[in-house]
């Protein structure tokens, strides 16, 4: 019977050691929830346009969890990493959790638009874009984790980096336009505006860390990051202008903050370019 005890124990000891290695974070693991998220966004994004708004509902909510889930990875890998390689990953992660709510920021942006005015699933959506913009302490964490990298490690991370940060014209056009939208209630317009200026501080955040690496990398590597930090510039005055065509456009109580993103933008552009 001892003998049944101690097998029973050590099969245990083997099923609970199996949960707790597949439960550790990883990269891999990181890469598996983003591309969930992105599956459901997409399958939200559909539901939206063609008004089934109970499956979008679901698919959005499907969006939100996998991305919280590869955010929590994310972080653990962070307070894990003791070693290069871990440092490397969870710098991949990092960069791979803020491409997911870059996507997530455009396209749940645009499917309010398509939602009832004023409703509380319009105003749900945008709350969801407005979480995805904040990405200044993920560059924070970036910028310290980048320092402990070997070179190549640090060329690849900065690329990465420099590539995210261009694709938010796309959500700051869109955010414009939702600022004076007539399909867009008045809570949800305050929300967008909000987020604009969030996504703009990201990118002149994300413009400082990409020029303090620059003298830090290799010489072929600086050249092409100066290149990307060209076109980040040109996206931002890009941005600019598309804003100011929309600002005399939007309400009173919005002008202010739409001036002051493109005060921010311009800034951020000149930085970028100099």
């Amino acid at each position: 019977m001892s003998k049944i005890v101690a097998a029973l124990a050590a099969a245990a000891a083997v099923l609970a050691s199996a949960a707790l290695a597949q439960a550790k974070p990883s990269l891999p693991g990181v890469l598996t929830h983003t591309r969930a998220a992105d599956r459901a966004l997409e399958r939200a994004v559909a539901a939206f346009d063609k008004h089934a708004y109970a499956s979008g509902r679901r698919h959005m909510r499907a969006n939100r969890a996998q991305l919280g889930k590869a955010v929590a990875a994310k972080a653990k890998l962070i307070r894990d990493a003791s070693t290069r390689a871990e440092r490397l990953a969870a710098a991949k992660a990092v960069v791979a959790v803020a491409r997911q709510a870059t996507i997530d920021e455009a396209e749940l942006a645009k499917a309010a638009r398509d939602l009832r005015r004023g409703s509380k699933l319009q105003r749900r959506v945008l709350a969801a874009v407005s979480r995805d913009t904040a990405r200044a302490k993920a560059l924070g964490v970036l910028e310290n984790l980048l320092a402990s990298l070997p070179d190549k490690g640090q060329v690849g991370v900065t690329n990465a980096s420099a590539r995210l940060t261009l694709l938010h014209e796309r959500a700051v056009r869109q955010l414009g336009k939702d600022v004076m939208s007539s399909t867009i209630g008045k809570t949800a317009k305050a929300m967008a505006a909000a987020d604009l200026a969030a996504d703009i501080h990201g990118q002149a955040h994300a413009v400082n860390l990409l020029q303090a690496l620059v003298p830090l990398l290799p010489a072929p590597a600086q050249a092409g990051l100066q290149t990307a930090l060209d076109a980040i510039a040109r996206s931002l005055a890009r941005e600019a202008n598309a804003l100011a065509a929309v600002e005399a456009h939007a309400s009173a109580a919005l002008q202010a903050k739409i001036t002051a993103a493109i005060a921010a933008a311009r800034a951020a552009a000149d930085d970028a370019g100099s």
